[in-house]
C-alpha cells in the first residue's frame, strides 16, 4: 500500500463543470465541483501551485469532463481550516485579503446570510440564473473568512502575490529564489535580499 503525502497546505479550485448527457442526443449539462490540485508545505509554494494551474488551466482538464470553469480557489491547513483563498480571473488568481476584525467579520457573515437568503427567495420563484450569481457572490466573500489562526500569515501571503503580479506584469523575475537562503516564519517562506 503507498503512503499518501501528508502536505502542510491543501488547495481546491471550486467551480462547474460540462457533463455529457447518458444520451448524447440531449447534449449536456453543468454541475458545481471541485477539483483537488495538490499539496504543500509552504504557503507561498501553494499558492504558486494554484496560480500555475491558473495559467495552464486549458491543459488540466479533469477526466470525464467537457470543460471545467473554475470559480475560486482555496488553500486549506490539515484541518481544513482556510488560510487564504482567491478568485479566478481570467488566466490568474485575485487573491482575497482576510478580515482584519472581529466587526468586520460580522459585517461579513451578515452579507452572506443577506445574499443567501436572496438566493433561496429567487429560487423559489425559478430565477435559478440569478440565485447561482447570488451564490456565487456569496461564496467570494466567504473566502475573506480566514481563520483567525492565519489572518496574519494570509494578509503577508496576498501582499506577496500582489508584488509578484506586478513585477509578472513588468515583464521582472518573479519566482521563489531557491538559490537564496529562505527564512520561515508563521508558515511563509521569505527570500532575503
Amino acid at each position: 500500500m503507498s503512503q499518501i503525502p501528508l502536505y502542510r497546505f491543501r488547495i481546491t479550485c471550486h467551480g462547474r463543470s460540462e457533463l455529457p448527457e447518458d444520451d448524447p442526443i440531449y447534449g449536456t449539462w453543468w454541475a458545481r465541483s471541485f477539483i483537488h490540485l495538490g499539496g504543500a508545505d509552504q504557503l507561498t509554494d501553494a499558492m504558486l501551485l494554484a496560480e500555475r494551474y491558473a495559467s495552464e488551466r486549458e491543459s488540466c482538464q479533469p477526466e470525464g469532463v467537457l470543460r471545467f470553469s473554475p470559480h475560486r480557489v482555496l488553500i486549506q491547513d490539515p484541518r481544513m481550516w482556510l488560510v487564504v483563498g482567491g478568485r479566478f480571473e481570467d488566466e490568474r488568481i485575485g487573491w482575497l485579503a482576510p478580515v482584519a476584525s472581529v466587526d468586520e467579520t460580522a459585517r461579513v457573515r451578515t452579507e452572506i446570510r443577506r445574499l443567501r437568503g436572496e438566493a433561496s427567495f429567487e429560487r423559489g420563484w425559478d430565477n435559478y440564473s440569478t440565485a447561482d450569481s447570488l451564490d456565487s457572490h456569496a461564496d467570494l466573500l466567504e473566502l475573506h473568512l480566514v481563520d483567525p489562526t492565519w489572518r496574519a500569515p494570509a494578509a503577508l501571503a496576498v501582499l506577496s502575490a500582489k508584488y509578484r503580479a506586478g513585477f509578472r506584469q513588468a515583464g521582472l523575475p518573479h519566482e521563489v529564489s531557491k538559490a537564496r537562503p529562505v527564512i520561515e516564519a508563521w508558515g511563509l517562506s521569505y527570500v532575503t535580499i
